[in-house]
């Protein structure tokens, strides 16, 4: 991070941006220890966790590295991110933040 990033920072107190700094470790702890081997649904998560973007997790589907034998769609990909009733701590915090981010009612 250099100097400039540091000064387009949202001018916030210590305690603010420890706090969320602890925020952030927690999510990345969180994304770096989640299995994405368990199912294809699981492998989306880890993946559109690190991405942020349905397109890019479609993209990394036609690559070599896939570990599944079928080709995503948006709708698919959508659909396992706003699943509902499941014990998925990465998942559930991406479904709340993608409702919040496109303002989808459910």
């Amino acid at each position: 991070m250099s100097r400039s990033d540091v000064i387009l920072l949202k001018l916030m107190t210590y305690t603010q941006a420890k706090e969320k700094n602890s925020v952030l470790q927690y999510y990345i702890n969180l994304v770096d220890n989640y299995d994405e081997n368990n199912s294809l649904d699981s492998w989306i998560i880890k993946k559109f966790a690190m991405t942020n973007s349905i397109s890019k997790v479609i993209n990394l589907s036609n690559g070599k590295d896939f570990p599944f034998n079928i080709c995503l769609t948006r709708d698919y990909i959508k659909k396992v991110i706003l699943k509902e009733n499941t014990d998925d701590e990465l998942q559930t915090l991406l479904k709340i933040a993608y409702i919040k981010r496109y303002k989808i009612r459910l």
